[in-house]
């Protein structure tokens, strides 16, 4: 809502019959009010999603009648969880995430209350997860969801024999834990390992070790990412997984086995059913297929190298094209200079003729035929006087092959 500004402390304090308190999702901002513990009926305090800040005040272990209390989404609350809060025996739920709340987990939060939900995702909690939190022996552990998500917790999961049985959410990812994981979680149901949790979330560690071989998913179940995994899990994975209540758990192909170790085990929700074995059958199939290929390709690789001494350059792609542009450009010139030789050719010999032909109507044919007529001439002036001879040769010489007929006309008349 718009409502914001300071939380009215002394008022709040005085409301002797007050049982519920929902201020959340607002914008009120300064400290936590530690006059608020006079409100001693109050049973739900919920200030969550606000700007408040400061440090949880001790003085809230009057409220003894407090049964949930939600400060979550508050990044400026800090400090840690005052020991005086064990007395605080009728506190059901403890929702303090994305808030600045440092710090170990105090033992004392599942053993002395009553915790059924204790959500402290996304704070500065340190240290290791104590062994109360998850051990089914300890009789007063009533925890049903225990999310320690996105903290800075490390070290090993305790090696507990039995969870709690009421625990059915354990959300333990994205911290820095390792190590193996507890035989705890997993439980046998007619010689079907399952485990014992409805959602189970442990990816964004560095958890190694083996998973049953025959395991059994009751709900959600993710024990790794597909991607960005960090988990090690063993090989070979389960060979059975059986869908109940409408979800499935399947491995991711590439991500399962990888240089014989198992990295991912996803489960997710889905209405689809297949068993562990199909799955696997499809992964042993990728991963030997990526074998012989990467084994092709080492081959191929090292013949090459052999040959590379004796074997041209591979051409780049911009070489080619370049190589190819150039080819383009010698044809082209190579054509324009044989069209261009041609043409050269074929005038020369057009000029050639004409000038054969100019030069023999000059002075070529007509000298030839007029030859003949005076030769003519000249036989026929033997059989006459030679004042005819000598004209029908001048004739014969002057008119060509017309007075080459007339010379042989004339001689024919001397005779």
């Amino acid at each position: 809502t718009g409502i914001g500004g300071v939380l009215p402390a002394a008022a709040l304090g005085q409301q002797g019959q007050l049982r519920e308190l929902l201020l959340h999702e607002c914008s009120f901002s300064g400290t936590l009010p530690s006059e608020l513990a006079g409100a001693t009926t109050l049973i739900d305090l919920q200030l969550h999603r606000n700007q408040l800040s400061g440090t949880l005040p001790s003085s809230w272990a009057a409220l003894s009648s407090l049964a949930t209390l939600r400060i979550d989404g508050n990044n400026g609350i800090n400090g840690t969880v005052p020991m005086t809060w064990r007395t605080l025996k009728s506190l059901a739920v403890l929702d303090a995430s994305d808030t600045s709340i440092g710090g170990s987990l105090p033992r004392w939060l599942v053993t002395d209350l009553s915790i059924i939900q204790l959500l402290l995702a996304g704070t500065d909690i340190s240290g290791t997860l104590p062994r109360t939190f998850i051990d089914g022996e300890v009789e007063a552990n009533s925890l049903v969801k225990l999310d320690v998500s996105r903290t800075a917790l490390s070290g090993t999961l305790p090696p507990v024999k039995l969870l709690p049985s009421s625990l059915t959410t354990l959300e333990l990812q994205d911290c820095n834990f390792s190590g193996t994981l507890p035989p705890a979680l997993f439980g046998n149901d007619d010689d079907v390992a399952v485990v014992r949790v409805d959602r189970l979330r442990l990816y964004g560690n560095q958890f190694r070790g083996a998973v049953p071989q025959n395991l059994r998913i009751t709900e959600r179940c993710e024990l790794q990412r597909a991607v960005g995994a960090t988990n090690c899990f063993s090989c070979p994975p389960p060979t059975s997984l059986f869908p109940q209540s409408g979800s499935l758990c399947h491995v991711a192909p590439f991500d399962w086995c990888r240089d014989g170790v198992a990295v991912a085990l996803r489960c997710s929700t889905s209405t689809a059913s297949a068993t562990m074995s199909n799955i696997v059958a499809t992964a042993a199939s990728i991963t030997t297929a990526h074998t012989a290929t990467a084994a092709a390709t080492t081959a191929t690789a090292t013949m090459v190298g052999a040959l590379a001494p004796s074997l041209p350059l591979q051409p780049s792609p911009t070489t080619t094209s370049t190589t190819t542009a150039l080819v383009v450009v010698v044809v082209v010139v190579v054509v324009l200079l044989v069209g261009a030789a041609i043409a050269a050719t074929l005038f020369l010999l057009h000029r050639k003729r004409r000038d054969e032909r100019v030069l023999a109507t000059t002075v070529g044919i007509p000298g030839s035929t007029g030859g003949t007529g005076g030769g003519s001439a000249r036989r026929g002036s033997s059989r006459t006087t030679s004042g005819r001879r000598g004209a029908g040769g001048v004739v014969g010489g002057g008119s060509g092959a017309a007075g080459g007929g007339g010379g042989d006309s004339g001689g024919g008349s001397g005779g």
